[in-house]
């Protein structure tokens, strides 16, 4: 302590106790009320060591005595300078203390903010608190309620999205602190908060700066976008985020939380192994991307069967114009002999097993090539059983989105 090396400055003793004292709450609370005390106490100090107001009068000196024939006169006594001295050197210390402080609370940035910047941060904070506990809650219209602009689409945020991605992932440990500001903050229009929370079993947290916008502070988003097929990929007209077609649109607008996908028709499934949107993708750009895996389903190679034998079918009806029918049941060596030539016509579905097919999942088609194929057929006989089978090769494509699936090409 100071008195310990100067008496002079003893005074100080109970500052620096205060200041250098174990238990954190018996020191000051900031460095800007240690720089008050300190300096109160330097200057109480140097103002009761000036020489006006502790001197001593000293009496009138005696006049002094003749110089002896011969000698000099006698010097004169110097006045004392022991009470200046004093006042200097505590003068000069209160300015060297206090300058040392206040450069370390420069430094430090230890400033104690104003009523109205805490109020700003407890604004923001509150927003920040509200929009987390709104998720957890399922209450979409109070999370949408908290954003500067809201989302163009907002298809995906709905109650029931909300409801299923809580279900897969709930959201919990919610937390919510102020943060440091950013360079090129105004306090006064942008607060930064540090949003945490946890989905499912992973932690999320994100920096966010929250506005002031009117009379209210507002989140700059609140929302993140999945990517899930490339624009004009046949996919976009079947896939759906969350029971929800896309429309058409490659993406799908959401609410951190769960991801799920699946698909609009029965001839394929769509799946993804989709992370959740954590609290990070609420920064630019705000978009994750995942990759859906299709598949066809038995439903859908049951459909693709009855394209193709609906197209028999249509070629042995005598609409051939425009769809590709082969020459069978026209030409000798495909129709038996007891049969009119011209006058076949398919019964049933055919046996397609002998075909081969290729599914081309970002078509979604199913290729048919080879055979030969075996189908029902009857016609006007001459003679005999006017039943038999036709055999012939298929080669074409259909298409799995249309309702139902369609042969749309055909080679011959």
């Amino acid at each position: 302590l100071p008195g310990q090396r100067r008496a002079d400055l003893a005074a100080l003793d109970p500052v620096f106790a205060t200041a250098l004292a174990k238990n954190p709450q018996h020191r000051f609370p900031s460095c800007r009320e240690f720089a008050h005390h300190l300096s109160a106490t330097l200057y109480h100090l140097a103002e009761h060591s000036s020489p006006t107001q502790h001197a001593t009068p000293i009496p009138a000196a005696a006049p002094p005595p003749s110089p002896q024939p011969g000698l000099p006169p006698a010097p004169r006594p110097r006045p004392t300078r022991r009470r200046g001295r004093l006042a200097a050197g505590v003068a000069a210390a209160v300015a060297v203390v206090v300058a040392v402080v206040a450069g370390f609370v420069f430094i430090s940035g230890d400033t104690e903010p104003t009523a109205q910047e805490l109020a700003h941060q407890d604004a923001a904070r509150t927003v920040g608190q509200q929009y987390l506990e709104a998720l957890a809650a399922g209450d979409a219209h109070a999370a949408l309620d908290l954003v500067v602009t809201a989302p163009a689409d907002t298809r995906f945020l709905t109650d029931d999205v909300l409801a299923s991605q809580l279900n897969a992932a709930p959201i919990s440990q919610i937390s919510v602190t102020s943060a440091p500001a950013k360079p090129g903050d105004d306090p006064a229009q942008v607060q930064q908060v540090l949003l945490a929370a946890t989905f499912g079993g992973q932690r999320s947290q994100v920096q966010i700066g929250v506005e002031h916008h009117g009379d209210r502070w507002l989140l700059p988003r609140i929302t993140a976008d999945v990517a899930v097929a490339n624009p004009g990929s046949p996919l976009l007209g079947v896939t759906t985020v969350w029971d929800i077609p896309l429309g058409g649109s490659p993406t799908a607008t959401l609410f951190p939380g769960a991801v799920s996908v699946g698909s609009s028709i029965n001839a394929v499934d769509i799946t993804a192994d989709a992370p959740p949107l954590l609290l990070d993708r609420l920064l630019p750009p705000g978009r994750a991307a995942i990759t859906p895996e299709v598949t066809l389903t038995d439903t859908g190679r049951m459909e693709a069967d009855s394209a193709v034998t609906f197209w028999a079918f249509k070629c042995y009806s005598g609409n051939t114009s425009g769809i590709g029918c082969p020459d069978i049941g026209r030409t000798p060596d495909n129709t038996p002999p007891n049969i009119v030539p011209g006058t076949t016509k398919i019964t049933g579905a055919g046996d397609l097993r002998p075909v081969n097919t290729e599914f081309d999942a970002q078509r979604l088609t199913l290729t048919y090539s080879g055979g030969p194929a075996q189908f029902p057929a009857e016609g006007q006989a001459t003679s005999g059983s006017p039943t038999y089978t036709i055999p012939f090769q298929v080669n074409g494509t259909v298409d799995l989105t249309k309702a139902p699936p369609m042969l749309f090409t055909v080679a011959s």
